[in-house]
């Protein structure tokens, strides 16, 4: 074995001090590179598949919907006339979880409302601005129900 000497020990650790950080090798960047884009294109779709609802409905909104099943059909003298269906372009434009659009009509006065309830998220759409969910539209006394 070879006896190495407290200055020999010294000059070797002062020659690794001295040594210069060599840049790591174009492959290692290439690779640092490829890696860290992956990562933002990995990241990137799954924001914009949360943002657009690409997994479905979150959970909240579809037991919303699911309420409307049980929406009433009479409240006090107004009574339910008709149910009325939304064409599925509608539905799909509006990204409905579900909702009721139906006619009520006042037994004693003959006014009819129409009553349409959407749940949904607000529409993301530029030539739509959903903002409420909810609408009630009073039908004037001038086209009362009389069938």
């Amino acid at each position: 074995m070879r006896s190495t000497s407290r200055v020999e020990e010294f000059e070797n650790a002062m020659n690794m001090m001295n040594r210069k950080h060599t840049p790591p090798s174009k492959s290692r960047s290439i690779a640092f590179a490829a890696a860290f884009g992956l990562a933002v294109i990995l990241l990137s779709g799954v924001v914009y598949g949360h943002y657009t609802r690409r997994w479905g409905a979150p959970p909240d909104l579809a037991a919303a919907a699911k309420q409307l099943e049980t929406f009433p059909t009479q409240f006090g003298d107004w009574k339910l006339k008709s149910d009325h269906e939304m064409s599925s372009s509608v539905v799909n434009m509006l990204e409905c979880a579900g909702y009721v659009n139906r006619t009520y009509v006042n037994s004693k006065t003959g006014e009819a409302v129409a009553l349409a309830i959407i749940v949904a998220l607000p529409v993301r759409s530029p030539s739509i601005r959903l903002k409420s969910a909810i609408q009630v539209v009073i039908i004037p006394s001038s086209h009362r129900e009389n069938r």
